[in-house]
Order: structure tokens, then C-alpha cells, then sequence
């Protein structure tokens, strides 16, 4: 089987379990769930094959926030959702990406809630946010953990929190009331020891500033702001064709007879349709069994509508008038449009003839 057919789609607990009689058929040792499932992705990448091509899904544990919208951040949306915001900024407190919405919005920012670690698919969505075109960052909270999040994340800024940003609201991280205790794991010290300095780390051992504290002395206003203030440090430019279309909706153009024509119309066929309509919903609401073949059955039910307004004599009125009376203009139109399209052709062959000879 290829990787383009059909694979039967399993969580990697399952897998586990699928395992279970392998491993008691050779007498191998059973591992725990939790380190089988931490090691399929390093054998997928051996073998040369992505989990999901296999069938293999992780449990999607970020969430991106864009526009008023949730999507989880999953294999199958990656794509999608790198090219979201002119900024995506990744935010490793739970909840705190709820706070920020409405800036985002003004902003055209696309967030996303990790939900306290960068999940694989997180990681691939930093790798496709900043091919895709967009300023990619990261929120921590400053602490040995945050630091390992901003680390993994890979080469992008992280805005906070750090002590540029208690220096910038005048805050003491030795405050009790803004610090708090805890003691960090040596596996999670170990990789940042060289990207911070000594007492930096001998704080990060023992304490821990969480994006909370700082929210709670600050306001989220003037959280927001610090974010924006260092996002154009790092990136002081941004493509706004991301969020704004550059091209226009011609639908919003058109004449206003045209508007005129499309909403009397809509309104009409809806009329004349909608006994057709209700006997339709009636017989789909409640279906024996199952409906074999959607597709056909829709078709189907499209020829009832189509063969109704056919018959409809106004409706022919209006569309022998059309063709007898605006048909001339539409065809002018139509030799319109291709004149202008032959005189942009040509112009663009004249620039890039202009351009070769340089």
C-alpha cells in the first residue's frame, strides 16, 4: 500500500495496544505506554515516512485563535493555518490567548494556545508560519520550562516574559509577590544552560515569573502593547496582503440594476420553490435506512428544482428579454475584456523584455 491510498486512522495509545501481542509472541519487555508512544515519531523518521502517512494521529493539543475562530492545530490543518495573520504568536499559558482576542483582531494576529508545551504538529506550524511569510514568536512564561518551550519552538524571537520586559514594567523578579517558588527538573535546566547567563539560570532553578503574575501587575493592555513594542523590534515589516485583500470583491461593483435583478430573483425562485422545498425536507428528515448515494440523490433533487423553474413563464419572460435586449451588451463587454487583456499582455512582455536587457 502507498502512502497516497486509504490507511485506517489510529491514536498512538492504539498502536500501543496493537503492539501488546508482538511483544508477548517474542518475549520482549513491555515498555510503558507512555515511552512506546514518546518513540513513534523518532521511528517514523528512521523508517522515512511521517506518522501520519501511516495512520498515526497525536492528540492535537494547540489551538489557534484567528478572526474569531478556534481550530486545533492538527496535521491535516498545518497548511491551512500558516498562512492565518500577519504574526502568529505562540503563547504557552493556558488561557491567556482568550485575554488578547480582541487586540488580535485589530492587529490581524493570529495566536495560538499550546496549552503549557509545543506539541509536534506546534512545531511544524512554527517551521510553515515563517515559510508561509509570517513574524513568528513565542510567549513564555520566565521560568526553566518557558525558556525549553522558547528553545524547541526553534529560531524565533521570544517577546517574553523575560527581564527586559520586568525592566520595562519596573518589576522586581525577586518580589515575592510576582515570583514564586519552584524547582526546576535537571532535564529541563540542562538544555538552556547556555542560552542564558549565570544568575539568570541560578533564578530559573529555584523561581519562576508566570505570564499571569505579570498580567495581574500590569493589565492586559499594557501586556498587549509590550508584545506589539518588541514584535516590531524583531519585525519591523509585515504583509498585510495576508489579511487584507489586495484585489477587489467585483461583485461589489457591479451596476446597481444588476443588484437589483439578482436579490427580486433570488427572492422569486425562492417562492416558486418552496412547496418543492418543504416536500423535499420532509422526505430527507426522517429516511429509512440509509441513502446509498448522496451525490445522486443531490442531483436528483437539483432536476426537480431545475424542470420548475423552467416552467415558470415569468422567469422565460425575463430570460428571452435578457438575451434579446442586454445579450448585445454582454457581448461588447466581452470584447472589451479581451482587448484590455491583450493591451496587459503586452505591457508585461514590454517590462520583461526591458528588464532581460538590463
Amino acid at each position: 500500500m502507498t502512502t497516497q491510498e486509504w490507511v485506517e486512522r489510529r491514536t498512538q495509545s492504539t498502536v500501543w495496544y496493537l503492539c501488546l501481542p508482538i511483544f508477548e509472541k517474542y518475549k520482549i519487555k513491555l515498555p510503558t505506554r507512555k515511552y512506546f508512544t514518546s518513540r513513534i515519531k523518532a521511528v517514523c523518521e528512521r523508517l522515512g515516512v511521517t506518522r501520519e502517512q501511516l495512520g498515526i494521529i497525536a492528540k492535537p493539543r494547540a489551538a489557534m485563535y484567528f478572526k474569531g475562530e478556534w481550530t486545533s492545530v492538527s496535521y491535516d490543518a498545518i497548511e491551512d493555518l500558516a498562512r492565518n495573520g500577519t504574526d502568529i504568536i505562540f503563547i504557552e499559558k493556558k488561557g491567556v490567548v482568550e485575554l488578547f482576542c480582541e487586540y488580535a483582531d485589530d492587529f490581524g494576529i493570529a495566536l495560538v494556545d499550546t496549552q503549557g508545551f509545543l506539541t509536534d504538529y506546534a512545531k511544524d506550524l512554527v517551521k510553515a508560519g515563517g515559510i508561509s511569510g509570517a513574524n513568528v514568536a513565542v510567549v513564555s512564561d520566565y521560568d526553566a520550562s518557558g525558556i525549553k518551550l522558547a528553545y524547541d519552538a526553534g529560531d524565533i524571537p521570544r517577546l517574553g516574559v523575560d527581564q527586559e520586559m520586568l525592566d520595562y514594567f519596573g518589576l522586581d523578579k525577586n518580589n515575592p509577590n510576582l515570583s514564586v517558588p519552584m524547582k526546576a527538573e535537571k532535564d529541563v535546566i540542562t538544555p538552556i544552560k547556555d542560552l542564558v547567563s549565570g544568575d539568570v539560570l541560578e533564578f530559573l532553578k529555584y523561581k519562576k515569573v508566570e505570564i499571569d503574575a505579570i498580567l495581574a501587575a500590569v493589565g492586559n493592555e499594557h501586556f498587549w502593547e509590550y508584545l506589539m513594542h518588541k514584535l516590531q523590534q524583531y519585525y519591523p515589516t509585515r504583509d498585510y496582503t495576508r489579511v487584507i485583500k489586495s484585489s477587489p470583491e467585483v461583485s461589489n461593483y457591479y451596476p446597481t440594476v444588476v443588484y437589483g435583478l439578482q436579490s427580486v430573483l433570488g427572492k422569486y425562485i425562492n417562492l416558486i420553490l418552496q412547496d418543492e422545498s418543504s416536500a423535499t425536507k420532509d422526505e430527507l428528515k426522517e429516511v429509512e435506512g440509509f441513502i446509498e448515494n448522496i451525490n445522486q440523490r443531490r442531483q436528483d433533487i437539483d432536476k426537480r428544482y431545475r424542470a420548475i423553474v423552467d416552467k415558470d413563464e415569468t422567469l422565460k419572460e425575463i430570460d428571452e428579454k435578457l438575451t434579446t435586449e442586454i445579450q448585445p451588451l454582454i457581448d461588447r463587454l466581452k470584447d472589451l475584456t479581451a482587448e484590455l487583456e491583450n493591451k496587459r499582455a503586452q505591457k508585461r512582455k514590454e517590462k520583461e523584455a526591458k528588464e532581460g536587457g538590463h
